[in-house]
C-alpha cells in the first residue's frame, strides 16, 4: 500500500501486513500509523497525531501552601480571606490590619473597660450608701415613735417619707450609673463639692470631728465622679463608644499556619 507521511509529505510504499500498525518514517524519522486497509483513491495520508495540549496553569502558591493572591489583593492575616492590598480593615472579619490604629484601639479599649469599671463601682457604691442612710434614719423613726402620742406617730410618716424618698432617689442615681448615664458624675460632682466644703467649715469652727466619716464618703465619690468624666471625655475624643463592650483585638496568624476561618459576625 502507499501512504503519504504526514511530516514530510513524501510517498512512501508499505507492505499489506504493516496496516493498522505505527511505523516509522525513513525520510524524516517521524512516527505515522498506517490505515486499516488500502484505499482504491490512491495513497491515504496517515492521520496527523494531535498537537500535545498545553499543560493547565497551576496558580502559584505560598510558602505557606495557601493560594497566593492576585495583585492587588493580599490575605487577611486574621481570617485569611482575600481583601484589597491598601485595606485597612477587612471586610470579612472586621479586624483592624494597621498596626498604629490596633494599638490605639486597644488603648481605648482599655481606657472603656476602665470607664466602665468606674462607672459600676460608682453605681455599687450609691446602693449601699443609700442602704446605709435608710436604715440609719429608720432607726431614728423608731426612737421618735418611742416618745409615744399621736403627734409622735405622724411626725415619724413625714420622717419616713422624706427618708425614703431620699434614699430611692440614691438607689435610681445609683442603677443609672450602673448604666453608664454620664451625667450622673456631674450631678454627683456638683452636690457632693459644696456639702465637702460644708462639712470642712463645720468642723473647723466647731472642733468636733464626728463628720469625719461622711467627708470621707462624699470625697471618694467626688474624685470617682471626676475620674469618669475625664475618662469619658477621653473616648468621646477617640471617636468611641463608652457603652460598648469592650472586645480585645485577635492576634495574627503566624507565618506557616493557616488562619482560622470567621464563621460569622454578630
Amino acid at each position: 500500500m502507499q501512504v503519504q507521511c504526514p511530516g514530510c509529505q513524501k510517498t512512501l510504499n508499505a507492505a499489506d501486513h504493516l496496516a493498522g500498525k505505527v511505523v516509522k518514517c525513513p525520510g524524516c524519522g517521524g512516527q505515522m500509523q498506517l490505515p486499516a486497509e488500502e484505499s482504491a483513491a490512491g495513497p491515504v495520508t496517515a492521520p496527523e497525531p494531535e498537537p500535545a495540549s498545553a499543560p493547565a496553569r497551576v496558580p502559584p502558591t505560598s510558602p505557606s501552601g495557601r493560594t497566593a493572591a492576585p495583585p492587588g489583593t493580599r490575605r487577611c492575616q486574621f481570617c485569611g480571606e482575600q481583601i484589597q492590598a491598601s485595606a485597612v480593615k477587612c471586610r470579612h472579619c472586621g479586624e483592624t490590619l494597621s498596626a498604629p490604629r490596633r494599638r490605639a484601639q486597644m488603648a481605648g479599649g482599655q481606657l472603656v473597660k476602665s470607664y466602665q469599671a468606674g462607672m459600676g463601682g460608682l453605681g455599687i457604691a450609691l446602693f449601699v450608701i443609700g442602704g446605709l442612710f435608710g436604715l440609719i434614719f429608720l432607726l431614728m423613726g423608731v426612737a421618735i415613735i418611742g416618745f409615744g402620742g399621736a403627734e409622735a406617730v405622724m411626725a415619724a410618716a413625714v420622717f419616713y417619707s422624706v427618708v425614703g424618698g431620699f434614699v430611692l432617689a440614691i438607689w435610681v442615681f445609683g442603677y443609672l450609673a450602673w448604666k453608664l448615664h454620664n451625667w450622673v458624675n456631674w450631678v454627683i460632682a456638683v452636690v457632693t463639692a459644696p456639702l465637702i466644703a460644708l462639712n470642712v467649715a463645720g468642723m473647723i469652727m466647731t472642733g468636733l470631728y464626728r463628720g469625719a466619716v461622711p467627708l470621707m464618703v462624699m470625697l471618694a465619690l467626688l474624685v470617682t465622679a471626676i475620674s469618669n468624666i475625664r475618662k469619658h471625655s477621653k473616648i468621646v475624643a477617640s471617636g468611641l463608644d463608652p457603652r460598648a463592650v469592650a472586645k480585645r483585638p485577635k492576634a495574627a496568624a503566624r507565618p506557616g499556619k493557616p488562619a482560622a476561618r470567621v464563621r460569622g459576625r454578630r
